[in-house]
């Protein structure tokens, strides 16, 4: 080998060494701005967690959905609870031996709506903390379920 291949040899392998070592301190940046993002976020729902009633971007967070769907739900909720005190209203008068049937949705399922509280019926949406949980708990229960059965 001439001295020329030997210098640059030596040249690439340091240059080598010196991106890689940039590199694996580029990567060492993300993941700890990562990690402190995670340890915010912790103290976020850990804070949460503290409450009895809880806002929907709050919700959002805790359950680890997207404020948009919460919101969608609760308007089924509104939808199917309007739907619902329109029926019992029609119903008033007419024979009540008949059995009253449990309302279903679309797909034959039990309408489970999601428990939210609309404060002074003026649009500022609140959960109870609680029992946003179960009802969760009980959704996530009914998809696993049904993916089993797919």
């Amino acid at each position: 080998m001439s001295v020329v291949e030997d210098f640059l040899k030596c040249e690439i392998s340091q240059a080598t060494d010196l991106s890689v070592e940039k590199r694996l301190a580029e990567i060492y940046q993300v993941f700890a701005s990562e990690s402190e993002e995670a340890k915010e976020r912790r103290k976020t729902i850990a804070i949460i967690n503290t409450k009895q009633f809880i806002t929907v971007s709050e919700a959002a967070l805790l359950i680890g959905c997207g404020e948009s769907t919460l919101r969608k739900k609760i308007e089924e909720t509104k939808k199917h609870l309007k739907l619902q005190r329109e029926h019992s209203l029609s119903l008033v008068g007419a024979d009540n031996d008949k059995p009253k049937s449990k309302s279903k949705k679309k797909n034959d399922e039990p309408f489970d709506p999601i428990p939210f509280i609309d404060k002074h019926k003026v649009g500022i949406i609140l959960f109870e903390r609680e029992k946003l949980l179960a009802w969760v708990t009980k959704e996530s229960g009914k998809e696993t379920l049904q993916q089993e059965v797919a």
